[in-house]
């Protein structure tokens, strides 16, 4: 017992309590659940701060990125043209959709990424 009282809050002891409150959570209801979730974000807000939003790039991230907003841009250009031309191709602005949809691509990617 006297471990337990000995030892000092840090910043991973206190998210590690916070998950392991998680299962209880589960067997109060709903609403501590929310509660759970709620302390948890604003615990991250307020302890790490602007450390959570900031995102480093490396060179490939870029190109994916870029890549990404060619085939937007292409598809907006695309079905502009095809609509100032009077054109009805495949049906009005579906370009734009199909490029909006390849999205998806871009999110599998950057949810598989391993962050540090």
């Amino acid at each position: 017992m006297s471990l337990v009282l000995k030892s000092t809050i840090n910043k991973t002891n206190y998210f590690s309590l916070l998950l392991a409150l998680f299962p209880i959570a589960f067997v109060a209801g709903n609403m501590i659940i929310n509660l759970n979730i709620i302390i948890i974000i604003f615990s991250c807000l307020f302890l790490f701060k602007k450390h959570i939003f900031q995102i480093k790039f490396y060179f490939l991230d870029i190109l994916i990125l870029i890549f990404f907003s060619l085939v937007l841009f292409a598809g907006f250009l695309n079905d502009y043209s095809f609509y100032l031309r009077g054109i009805n191709w495949r049906g009005n602005f579906s370009t734009i959709i199909v490029s909006i949809l390849f999205l998806k691509y871009l999110r599998n990617i950057y949810s598989a990424k391993v962050l540090p």
